[in-house]
């Protein structure tokens, strides 16, 4: 009796489900084999790792199992696929038998020209069932420039959530300055860079939302204002050195990189004025105290505040730094 007994244990111990493999390099792997077996059209690698409720969704309609393996069968090894693929930010979030991974990716595909390059997020979430993990879910979505300027174009779109005026602390610094050259950084949808043109400066806006260049080209000509226009990424851009007399870096972020380029295209003499977020506990995506200054040493600082004001880019009260310093 006490050999029949172990045996039912065992056997019991044999039909028992294994648990959930969740450790980070176990879902990306599995994340990286299911979109290469896509990339190569292989339905027979695909088609297990598929939940039944499985659902694909990039840019357009959203897909179905049915529709994701009727499109493999038809792939033809010949037509265009990624080639080449970097990854970059992967995360992996797992809680028993659910895990998501995500992961940035820079892909290039194949085809005539080189093929077309991408930079995108993507995000599948996995369901461990019957022994086995199974892709439920599929994301992608555009990352890097092209999503900003995506989230960018819609804002200035809607036309809600900003200011509208030009900003109280650039009217302030120019109050008493003669005109000159000016160079607004993030131009948007132009209130600070035609504020400056009626002013007399000859001004230049950059901004790469093709939606806020076209408004304020609209309401340059309304006022017959004379603009020059830069539809470009300021990362990517190059703002010269020694041209402007005026630089402005108003709600446009805290890169240092870009800081620098401001610096390099200011005359000795010239002005850069910044208003922006301050630095807090609970968000820290913005100005520390002193960093601007300390950017700016040799700089004669003109105005170095942190405040408790309404923001331009926001309805709620928030902690800002407001900063002018002066080239020698």
């Amino acid at each position: 009796m006490r050999t029949a007994a172990i045996v039912i244990v065992w056997a019991g111990c044999a039909h028992a489900p294994p648990a959930a493999p969740t450790t980070p390099p176990d879902i990306t792997a599995a994340s990286h084999k299911i979109i290469d077996a896509f990339d190569k059209g292989q339905l027979a690698t695909v088609e297990p790792q598929l939940a039944p409720g499985y659902v694909h969704l990039e840019e357009g309609a959203p897909r179905d199992r049915a529709k994701d393996l009727a499109g493999l069968a038809k792939w033809k090894p010949d037509g265009p696929h990624v080639i080449e693929r970097t990854w970059s930010e992967e995360k992996v979030f797992t809680t028993g038998s659910e895990a998501v991974f995500v992961g940035r990716a820079l892909e290039r595909s194949s085809g005539a020209r080189g093929g077309y390059s991408y930079d995108g997020r993507y995000t599948l979430a996995w369901h461990f069932e019957d022994g086995a993990w199974r892709l439920a879910l599929w994301t992608w979505n555009r990352a890097g420039a092209a999503a900003e300027r995506d989230v960018w174009n819609d804002i200035f779109k809607h036309g809600t959530g900003y200011e509208t005026k030009p900003n109280k602390v650039l009217v302030d610094a120019v109050e008493k300055v003669a005109p000159g050259s000016a160079l607004d950084i993030a131009s948007g949808q132009g209130r600070n860079v035609l504020f400056l043109a009626s002013k007399g400066w000859k001004t230049t806006g950059i901004d790469f939302s093709h939606e806020g260049m076209e408004q304020a080209r609209a309401k340059a000509k309304a006022q017959n204002l004379d603009v020059t226009w830069r539809e470009e990424d300021v990362d990517a851009a190059d703002l010269g050195t020694a041209t402007f007399d005026l630089v402005t870096l108003i709600y446009a972020g805290h890169d240092p990189k870009v800081i620098a380029k401001a610096q390099q295209a200011l005359k000795p003499g010239g002005l850069f004025v910044c208003e922006y977020f301050h630095a807090t506990a609970d968000d820290k995506d913005a100005f520390a105290t002193g960093e601007l200054a300390k950017a700016f040493a040799g700089y004669e600082i003109v105005r170095d505040e942190v405040v408790d004001d309404t923001p331009d880019w926001a309805v709620d009260r928030a902690s800002l730094v407001r900063f002018v310093a002066r080239k020698r």
